[in-house]
């Protein structure tokens, strides 16, 4: 014990001393029994357990407090241990009062025995304790050196309401509970209890609080209050409270649900800590929370306005994971009208690694203004040319500001809305490559700043965003190391079974198999972890396609075109929900186009388009080398088509038209005559053809030598065009008129890959197709190595 003889400790802790010795240890329900008097004490729920001798309160009562801290101990890096300090003065009389929750039978300042039970325990005889110390006291100059100062509340000298004193505390600390019989280390109530105490005091003295101060800069009350409920705050303070006074009040299910979820919470805390250590930082950010964002304004769903005030907590905010910058002290700077800083994705942990993606989801609605139902006629082309979201970095400079990073780092995010009137839902998944600026950028510590955007006659409601910043660690020895183990314990299971009998192989495998399942996750989350974020966009993006309408550039003005990957442009044009209907479906195709790029990176599909005399012109771009990159011959694993990165954009004439054009290096031009223009030839045929080809896109990859799905597209529309076709060859200064299809397959018959365009045809000579698969084949990358292995394991098992 420290600041008081032992025998004055004990004494004072049996409740049953006659006057209050201000330089005493208590635990906290006999401080409240002293400071209030027996009788305000049991009428505020406090019960006598020993001989009441303490009638009258004590005259200490009226101590007033200057100021409150909220101290953590740092002795344990990852025990949140918190407690609070409060500098009182009585007269001439100044003191500290330590308010702890702790451990029982350690005392006051003591570390905390490190054992399976402290662990994962909750001991049932927890101590809520009150220390009083002298300014200057050396013990409790010790006890300082071992934490650091959360937060600062200093109380006015000269309050103009009554003044913060002992006695309201006291009965603070009724209200909140003297008694909890509940402690684990890592689980809520290891903070919770001083966290919650310290709300409650900032709320009930609030017009007499002078200055706060967090991170040695001063912050409004209101910012204190919210970061207190997210930054793992005063939310497990209400699950204490439910735990401890529920037992009497709740039924025995929900008495165990409410300890089950203080359970979880602090597992979910250390299990976050763990894969931190292990595994790298989550960099991963989610907010589920509407707003309604007008022009001049911000509310929340009941009105409550928030235009210069971060959102108040999320019940994802309260995921006990690592603390970061804490994202509500930048509401003025970057909160205001018409624009709200939405989600803030904590400081990035890429020391390093290298950012390879960021992966963003949004949702949410628009509707009109009250009054102008009747006045604006919208369409969803309209809307998709708003710019209702903004995406930044923000980067803290030396002097610990936070500043927003300019171009190209700043950009508009575009989303698609579906509906046709009233209240319109949007959504958007946006991928930014390691080639993107955003990604580019990026560096250690940074933040990513999405702002939701408001527009005049127009309510904005954001109702989601999600942010997964993607980082690759450089492979480290334990990783080469782990990835040979791995590599050495399947080799070693292939081997084993010769020479063993069955109950051998089984206990082999199970002792085997347990190891694996933890080291396969570890080199998959180092190598692959890239390649998984992209297949959950890949399946947002879709399921987001088949709900969304095909949008189109509205006018001749709007010469920006419409980029969607080919993918999604098969699902809004087929997908009963988003392409049923569309007019776009039933536009005629009056030419079709093959070239590349200038640099030629890409191989391009030009299809000249008209709907309703309007043209359009449609791109579909493929990159040239696709075929040929190790990854992509991998992607069949977990993916049923190849056409991952192919994209499609639609234009309308004008310079940004002729500019993609002449950037062009046009192979052939086919222009279809318009009197042999059948129903089918239309763009509904086409996301027929495409949706055929990307279904069995795999089995004719894998069955050929030298097949290209862009030239088998444009063979097979070409070949439906009906008889006369116009062919326009690079080479050639005229255009060529083809009465018969024959004389059109002739023609391009050497000529562009024109002869591998449909692929092989088996099934005619047995011994030409094995030959071929074995010898030709992009399959015999596949089937050899599977005969080689297949004959050493036999050769190996059998002799």
């Amino acid at each position: 014990m420290h600041g008081a003889t032992a025998s004055t400790a004990c004494h004072s802790m049996t409740s049953t001393t006659t006057s209050f010795n201000i330089d005493s240890e208590y635990r906290i329900d006999a401080l409240c029994e002293m400071v209030l008097g027996m009788s305000e004490y049991q009428q505020a729920g406090g019960s006598i357990t020993t001989t009441p001798t303490v009638k009258t309160a004590s005259k200490y009562r009226k101590a007033v407090i200057r100021k409150l801290e909220l101290l953590k101990d740092t002795r344990f890096s990852h025990w949140r241990h918190e407690f609070l300090v409060l500098t009182l003065s009585y007269a001439s009389e100044r003191r500290l009062l330590y308010l702890e929750h702790s451990w029982d039978g350690t005392g006051l300042g003591e570390r905390i025995p490190v054992t399976l039970s402290s662990l994962v325990g909750s001991q049932k005889g927890s101590a809520d304790q009150a220390m009083f110390y002298k300014p200057n006291d050396p013990h409790e100059d010790q006890r300082r050196r071992c934490t650091m100062t959360v937060l600062e509340i200093q109380f006015s000298d000269h309050p103009a309401h009554s003044p913060v004193t002992l006695h309201s505390i006291a009965r603070i600390l009724m209200q909140m509970g003297t008694k909890h019989t509940a402690y684990a280390l890592f689980s809520a109530n290891c903070w919770a209890w001083s966290r919650g105490l310290a709300m409650a005091i900032a709320i009930e003295s609030g017009s007499n609080v002078e200055t706060v101060t967090m991170t040695g800069r001063d912050v409004t009350l209101h910012q204190l209050k919210v970061y207190l409920l997210t930054e793992y705050g005063a939310f497990g303070g209400l699950l204490l409270r439910c735990i401890e006074k529920g037992r009497q009040d709740l039924r025995w299910h929900e008495y165990c649900a409410l300890r089950c979820v203080c359970f979880i919470y602090g597992f979910v805390g250390l299990g976050l800590w763990f894969k931190h250590v292990i595994s790298g930082p989550f960099n991963w950010t989610l907010r589920v929370k509407e707003l309604c964002i007008h022009e001049d304004r911000t509310t929340d769903t009941n009105g409550q306005d928030h235009t210069y005030n971060v959102l108040p907590p999320d019940l994802t905010d309260l995921v006990p994971t690592l603390p970061g910058t804490s994202t509500h002290l930048l509401g003025y700077h970057f909160c205001g009208p018409s624009k709200y800083l939405y989600v803030l994705a904590p400081p990035i942990a890429a020391s390093g690694a290298r950012v390879t993606s960021v992966h963003i989801f949004l949702y949410g609605t628009v509707e009109l203004e009250p009054g102008q139902e009747q006045s604006v006629s919208v369409t969803g082309s309209t809307l998709n040319r708003m710019e209702w979201f903004r995406c930044a970095i923000l980067r803290q400079t030396r002097d610990g500001r936070l500043i927003e990073v300019s171009e190209p780092a700043c950009f508009p995010l575009s989303v698609q809305f579906r509906g046709e009137s009233g209240r319109r839902s949007y959504g958007a998944v946006h991928v930014m490559e390691h080639h993107h600026p955003l990604t580019l950028e990026l560096r250690q510590g940074d933040l990513i700043a999405i702002w939701a955007l408001g527009r005049a006659g127009y309510i904005h409601k954001p109702a989601g965003a999600w942010i997964k910043v993607v980082t690759n660690q450089k492979l480290s020895f334990l990783d080469w190391l782990l990835a040979m183990n791995v590599a050495r314990t399947i080799a070693g299971l292939i081997i084993y079974p010769r020479g063993h009998t069955w109950p051998e192989i089984v206990g082999k495998y199970y002792h085997e198999l347990k190891y694996l399942f933890i080291e396969i996750p570890w080199c998959l989350n180092t190598l692959c972890n890239d390649w998984l974020w992209s297949a959950i966009s890949m399946v947002a993006s879709h399921l987001l396609a088949t709900v969304t309408p095909l949008q189109l550039p509205e006018d001749d003005g709007d010469e920006h075109p419409v980029e969607i990957s080919l993918s999604n442009f098969i699902e809004q044009l087929l997908s009963p929900n988003g392409g049923k209907g569309s007019p776009f479906c039933r536009a005629t195709i009056c030419s079709i186009s093959l070239g590349q790029a200038d640099i030629d990176l890409f191989k391009i599909i030009v299809l000249l388009v008209t709907l309703d005399n309007v043209k359009y012109y449609v791109h579909i771009r493929h990159p040239k080398d696709e075929e040929s990159l190790w990854h992509h011959l991998i992607t069949f694993l977990w993916s049923y088509h190849g056409l991952l990165h192919d994209t499609v954009a639609i234009y309308r004439p004008g310079k940004m038209q002729r500019a993609a054009w002449e950037a062009l290096d046009i192979d052939f031009t086919a222009e279809l005559s318009d009197n042999d223009i059948i129903a089918s030839q239309n763009i509904l045929s086409v996301a027929l053809h495409l949706r055929d080809l990307r279904n069995n896109y795999w089995r004719s990859f894998w069955l050929n030598e030298n097949w290209h799905w862009p030239i088998s597209f444009v063979k097979a529309m070409m070949k439906c065009a009906g008889e006369t076709v116009c062919v326009h060859l690079q080479c050639d200064e005229e255009p060529l008129q083809m009465d018969k299809w024959e004389q059109t397959n002739i023609l391009l018959g050497d000529k562009f890959g024109w002869k591998d365009a449909e692929g092989r045809i088996y099934g005619n000579r047995m011994k030409d197709d094995v030959l071929f698969l074995l010898l030709s084949a992009r399959a015999r990358f596949l089937i050899w190595p599977i005969i080689l292995i297949s004959s050493f394991l036999h050769v190996y098992y059998h002799f």
